[in-house]
């Protein structure tokens, strides 16, 4: 495997996209800018309950999440649904990162 490959999609350092991110990256010693391999476990776990569901989607998301469902109307549903496990949430999350970052690519 290259170097290039190695670094690509899920391995990828991703660094934050805001401050509070950046303090959730070290809260959890995952490093200033760590892949979403890196990110999983902590994020999923955090998943699994709604009090610290938002914690785990600003990890994997990279960026502060708004409570307001009219600020965040995809994301909300998304990481508030008991119907949802947390690996699924953590599958959800990763479309709306890749929606994100299309959307900041234009």
């Amino acid at each position: 495997m290259t170097e290039n490959e190695a670094n690509s999609g899920f391995e990828k350092p991703r660094p934050p996209r805001d401050e509070i991110s950046a303090r959730l990256y070290e809260k959890h010693g995952l490093g200033e800018s760590p892949s979403l391999k890196t990110i999983e476990p902590v994020a999923t776990e955090l998943l699994e309950k709604l009090p610290t569901a938002f914690e785990g989607a600003e990890l994997v998301l990279g960026r502060r999440i708004d409570s307001s469902l009219e600020k965040e109307p995809d994301v909300i549903p998304m990481i508030t649904s008991p119907n949802i496990s947390a690996e699924d949430k953590f599958g959800l999350l990763l479309l709306q990162l890749g929606a994100e970052e299309m959307n900041n690519s234009k």
